[in-house]
Formats: C-alpha cells, structure tokens, sequence
C-alpha cells in the first residue's frame, strides 16, 4: 500500500442559481483549437469579440489550483554534440489526472449529512465537455489500445471529425463514484500547459471539466455545502513522489508539517476544501464579498499600475482630468521627452517595456577561444565537452538550492508571522484552525533544519 504526502491545494466555487445567469453576462475566453483549420490563432483575442456570454449552468462550479511546483517547466540541456549557445525544450511535470470530488448536504427536510462523490478523468474524452485539446497521433493510441469504450469511441470521433484537419477532441469526463474503476490507468498525458496554451491550468474556461467541475444540484434544496476535492495519478510513473521522493520534495519545495521521514513516501495525493458555499436555487442571487461595495467601488486592470492607474482617472465622471498619454508620461518620467518630435514613440516603447520582467535565469558556462569574444565558440575535445556539461549541471544543481534556500527562508518568516499573530489573536478568541503546537513544530524544528539542509547544498 503506497505511502501517500497530501499536498494541499486551493478549491474555489462560483455559485450560480436563476438570479446569477439574469444578471450581467459573465464573458469567458475558451480555447478554439478548430480555427487552426482555417489558419487561425486558437487563442481568443482580448476585447468581446471571441468571448462568449453564454450563462454558465445553475450549479456550483469548482475549481481548483495545482500546486506551484506542477506548474513549472524546465528547459532541458542541448542534445549532446549539440551548440554550446543552443537551448533545449522545455518539458512540464505530469499533472494529476483522477479526481475524487465529494459533496456533503442535508438531505431535503432531514438533519443528516449525507455524501454525493464523482470520480473526475481529467483526460478522458467526453462529446459534452466544452474544453478543447489539441491531440496527437499517440494520444489517440494510446485511447485506441486502452480497452476503454470511452477512449476508443472518443479516439474514433477524433479521426472522423478532422478529415484532414487539426485533430481536437472535447476533453475531461466525470463519472458517478458509487462502482467506478480504472480503466485506462497508463493513458496519460496531461500537463499544466496544452498545446500553444500556456494559461491551460490558470483560466477555468479553458480547463472545463479538467481542473474544474460543476454540480448541478439536481434534488438539492436550500443549504450550506462542503466541497472535498482530492486528486491523484493514475499511472505511478507520473507521479513525482512514487521514487526518490525526499529529491523530488526538496525540488518541489514541499516539507512535511509534522514528525516523519520523506524517505518512506511513495505517492501523493492533493486536497483541498471548499467549506459553506451557500446554496439557494430561489430568487436571490448568491451574495459575494463584492456584494456589498456595488457602486462604492471604482476599478480598472492593465498590464502594469502605470496603464490601470491611467484608465482609473480617465474614466470618472465630468469633464476629463487630463490627456491620459500625458498622465503616462508623467508617470514613466517621460514628460520633458513626449513634447518632443517622437515623443509618443517614446512613450510607446516606454508602455511596452513596462509589460514585461525578468527573473534570474541562472548561470551557464560555455569555452571560448582565449583570442576571442564571448560570441565566439571553441572547437571543444570530447573530453571538454563532458567536462563542460558536468559543470553546468553542477551549477543547475546550484542554481536550485539557492532558491530553495530563498523559497525556506521566505516560508519561515511566513508561518513565523501567522504563528505570532495567532497568538495574539488568541488571547481573545482563538482563530478557527489554529493550532499553535503545530506551528512551534513548524517554526522551531521543520523549516530550521530544511534550512540547514540547503545551506549545506550552497555552501
């Protein structure tokens, strides 16, 4: 029997009864891999025109958050032989795949708690679901040789459907829990990005039915729910934790938050709850946190706060304060410059700039001739190239204790500060779910010798 970590992970719900689907139309962007017929983006443009406004369905809609460290590529070495300068792809972890969603509600007029679970395949095909997936010749045989019904028909439907065109199939399938079981455990192939889509994990409306699913409360009246959302792979292979876990939580940058050794994991699991979503199918419409700030509250969004700042001021009321490309340079410190001849290009490039940052992307080593210049490349000996490449992944080995190291620290200050304000708070009233010995644990004994650990890989 494996030994599973439970990685905690975000769920949120969006309720949505009559009075929800009547009020302002609520635009999403889906992902249409079927424009590439036509040599066009799959990418939905910004502004209305490829949105939708369709009302999603009466239900709760859940949706949840891989962890961070799913969420992140790496780029792999150059092939060997390969150009020193040359940069290989960039590969994402596999993501979990199986997802247990429980329900708990009081049954109509009774007392009792009682559980509603589906079993949701990620990546089964599913006629119904609005999440496209751009599939490849393996995907579909891999669904051809699964045995599966589902996969096999969705396979054939695939074929059928792209006479010639992309190949796109309608992806994720949720099933009743009561007498579910694997069919189609080695299938696999999901990661946090798609194809051409690197919001895949990030925006709802384009993981439909993958990372996300809706309860349509069939039979179920007026109450208070708890969502359980809990996932897993179904193919071991996939899963990070199944060998070598205590490297693989060290890259991940997970620890555990009690007595244990990470040695004796095999597997993982990720949860996360939704606790008192409200549920009325009456005439109300569902209140939010924003509920009680309609028109008291003034916002705009933009790439950078220059640009959302900008559009705040530009669009309030009454005569108009100022030129909002004046406002901008002012704000990029580019007043004197904008009167001049090409001062609206200046400023122009000064706004595109502004939308982009840069991290730290590491060190790489290459060999150069000693009469040269860093562009220039050696002609390297078998044996210099295998030095070469022990060398630079010594440094990628370095490169990610330190941020491990920084990621430690950062966390320690973190629960520190949620430990002591816990404290204070509980002079009072204790907060819910605080419980103090476990974050002394924390503090004092499991982060201080993940931080001696790290130290000792930098130093």
């Amino acid at each position: 029997m494996p030994t599973p970590l439970i990685v905690p992970i975000d769920v949120e719900a969006l309720v949505v009864n009559a009075a929800y689907q009547g009020a302002q139309p609520l635009r999403r962007w889906p992902f249409n891999y079927t424009a590439l017929a036509q040599f066009n983006s799959p990418e939905p443009e910004a502004g209305q025109g490829q949105s939708t406004t369709k009302p999603p369905a009466v239900g709760v809609h859940l949706r949840w958050t891989l962890p961070a460290a799913l969420r992140r590529g790496v780029q792999k070495p150059p092939a060997d032989g390969g150009s020193q300068t040359a940069v290989g792809d960039v590969s994402y972890p596999a993501v979990p795949n199986r997802w247990l969603i429980v329900r708990l509600s009081t049954a109509p007029g009774g007392t009792q708690r009682q559980a509603t679970a589906w079993v949701l395949e990620s990546d089964c095909p599913n006629p119904d679901s609005p999440t496209q997936y751009l599939v490849d010749n393996s995907i579909l045989t891999a669904w051809t040789s699964s045995g599966d019904a589902v996969r096999v028909a969705g396979a054939r439907s695939v074929i059928n459907t792209a006479q010639g065109g992309p190949p796109v199939a309608p992806l994720g399938r949720a099933f009743p829990a009561a007498g579910w079981a694997e069919r189609a455990a080695t299938a696999t192939f999901l990661t946090a990005v798609a194809p051409g889509n690197a919001v895949f994990a990030a925006y709802q409306p384009q993981h439909e039915n993958v990372f996300a699913f809706t309860d349509t409360l069939d039979g179920v009246g007026p109450d208070h729910l708890t969502y359980l959302v809990t996932g897993w792979y179904s193919s071991p292979a996939d899963d990070p934790l199944t060998t070598g876990a205590a490297a693989a939580m060290a890259a991940a940058g997970w620890i555990l938050a009690g007595p244990g050794d990470p040695g004796e994991v095999t597997a993982s699991l990720y949860q996360g709850l939704a606790l008192g979503v409200p549920w009325n199918q009456g005439t109300a419409q569902p209140p939010t946190p924003l509920s009680g700030l309609a028109g008291q509250v003034a916002a705009a969004i933009g790439m950078t706060e220059v640009e959302a700042l900008t559009a705040l001021i530009a669009a309030q009321p009454g005569p108009p304060v100022a030129d909002p490309a004046v406002l901008q340079a002012f704000q990029y410190g580019l007043l004197p410059a904008f009167e001049q001849v090409n001062g609206p290009e200046l400023l122009a490039n000064a706004v595109h700039q502004a939308g982009f940052g840069s991290a730290p992307g590491g060190t790489r080593w290459t060999i150069v001739p000693a009469s040269g210049t860093d562009s220039d490349t050696a002609q390297l000996t078998p044996g210099e190239v295998s030095w070469l490449a022990e060398l630079n992944a010594t440094q990628d080995q370095l490169d990610a204790a330190v941020l491990r190291l920084a990621g430690l620290q950062w966390s320690l200050y973190a629960i520190w500060w949620k430990w002591q304000k816990g404290q204070m708070e509980s002079v009072i009233v204790p907060p819910d779910g605080f419980d103090a010995d476990a974050y002394a644990l924390v503090v004092q004994t499991t982060l201080p010798q993940a931080i001696a650990a790290a130290r000792g890989v930098v130093t």
